[in-house]
């Protein structure tokens, strides 16, 4: 059976599973990933089961997964230890870039040692805003660079890395149109940081719940195995003749 076989058999599955569903389902998601890519796959969810109400927030704010105002979440990045049920969807990759007229006027840096002597774009929710943590023979190094802006919305770091303003870390979900675009160019593959997963998370009370399991299975479905926006990268670094980022 080939990968389209198994597409389509899981979509028959899913189809006759959630058609008879009913309530509410509580759900929260980030920003971007939920904006760009799993509002569609959230609507399909719930246009089959007309007795089945979906309430989603959309928000980079920190959502504590045993919050009783959601029945699940979906996160990217490190899952919070303790009692909560973790689910990986897709690997959660980085990659450090900047536009092509950045690294023109200040130079492409080779090592994380050169980022003393470059412009930085801050993610304020997460980072710290003076250095970067970076893997380097295996083990992390902190490694200076300047703060040129920083905010809480990855919207507006993806605007101030195509205009120029410096190099950015950003999931590889906000810049794979702009990479393949040539709005952005990735620097220091070797140095990314290390992979994440894109999760969902709920309580263990949630477990048994057939809602969250249907819709964990449609969205591992339609994001794809390797993500739909990772096979962009990889297909357009194979046409560039450029080893893929893993």
């Amino acid at each position: 059976m080939g990968i389209l076989d198994d597409v389509a058999s899981a979509e028959d599955l899913l189809q006759s599973t959630y058609s008879d569903f009913s309530g509410n389902l509580r759900i929260a998601t980030p920003m971007v990933l939920g904006l760009r890519y799993l509002s569609p796959i959230l609507t399909e969810f719930a246009a089959a089961p007309p007795d089945l109400r979906l309430d989603i927030r959309a928000s980079d704010d920190f959502v504590n997964p045993l919050d009783e105002r959601f029945d699940l979440i979906i996160r990217a990045g490190r899952i919070p230890d303790g009692a909560v049920v973790a689910k990986p969807l897709v690997p959660n990759r980085h990659v450090i870039c900047a536009s092509p007229a950045y690294l023109a006027t200040h130079g492409v840096p080779h090592h994380p040692s050169e980022l003393n002597t470059h412009n930085g774009l801050f993610y304020s929710l997460g980072q710290h805003q003076r250095f970067w943590s970076l893997p380097v023979d295996g083990e992390l190094h902190r490694f200076t660079i300047l703060s040129r802006l920083s905010s809480d919305s990855g919207f507006q770091l993806l605007d101030a890395a195509r205009a120029g303003l410096g190099l950015a870390i950003l999931p590889t979900f906000l810049v794979a149109d702009a990479i393949v675009a040539r709005e952005l160019v990735t620097v220091l593959p070797a140095h990314a940081p290390t992979d994440s997963m894109i999760s969902v998370i709920f309580k263990p009370s949630k477990r048994g719940s057939n809602k969250i399991n249907a819709l964990v299975e449609l969205l591992k479905v339609r994001l794809g195995n390797p993500a739909l926006w990772n096979m962009a990268i990889d297909d357009f670094a194979r046409e560039e003749h450029v080893q893929p980022q893993r």
